[in-house]
């Protein structure tokens, strides 16, 4: 999350849709920092959700604030969730030198997880996994597991956002979200998980389990369950 009381805006960093790449061009008008904030069994720091954050906020601060957050579509964004979370062996190849004083660490994580490393095409058995997995960060205490529309509306299922951006048209988001502040932004593509496309990488019974566990994001943030690039 990054608050500018100058530019009155409040983003959500809602995980794995160009969340990084905003942050960059936002933060340098970050003038309060916010962005530390973390709680175990819920959202790591940065990511948390504006029906927690809202108490962190004046009456005042809130309604003046133009707040946004950019949503995914569900298939890739499952996608993109996965193969962030279980990358490459290469990638733990490279961790013993990036942390070398972590190699047991890294080797416990991976054959923890070597069976979802390898895997290479998400079935309905990898999408229960990852839903099961993404427990831990669910951003809300009554949440069963990760849902976007979680950093969108309220407890009440109530939307407490201004805007809502879409991955697909990043673009087009950031031109309203520049007409919205009044500022030009320089938006870096980084953080870019490599991976096949969501047509390629899920089955279709893997499509129909992310359709029955991400219901309400499909439904809430308005998403097609037959569209798939």
């Amino acid at each position: 999350m990054l608050f500018s009381k100058k530019y009155q805006f409040i983003f959500f960093c809602n995980p794995k849709t160009g969340t990084t790449s905003t942050e960059a061009a936002l933060k340098q008008l970050d003038d309060v920092q916010l962005d530390h904030y973390s709680m175990p069994c819920l959202f790591p720091e940065r990511h948390i959700p504006p029906t927690i954050a809202r108490a962190f906020f004046t009456q005042a601060e809130w309604d003046a604030a133009f707040k946004f957050v950019f949503v995914r579509h569900p298939y890739d964004w499952v996608v993109s969730q996965y193969r962030w979370n279980f990358p490459p062996p290469l990638f733990y190849l490279k961790k013993f030198y990036w942390v070398p004083g972590r190699w047991r660490d890294t080797i416990r994580e991976y054959m923890t997880y070597r069976q979802w490393i390898h895997k290479q095409v998400i079935d309905a058995e990898t999408v229960d996994f990852l839903y099961d997995f993404l427990k831990r960060f669910r951003c809300l205490p009554n949440r069963e597991s990760l849902f976007q529309y979680s950093y969108t509306t309220n407890l009440e299922g109530e939307n407490i956002v201004d805007y809502i951006g879409r991955f697909e048209s990043f673009d087009e988001s950031i031109a309203e979200i520049q007409k919205r502040l009044g500022i030009e932004l320089n938006i870096p593509h980084i953080n870019v998980s490599k991976r096949s496309s969501a047509k390629d990488a899920l089955t279709s019974d893997a499509r129909q389990r992310i359709q029955e566990l991400w219901r309400e994001d499909f439904e809430r943030l308005g998403y097609s369950m037959d569209a798939i690039d």
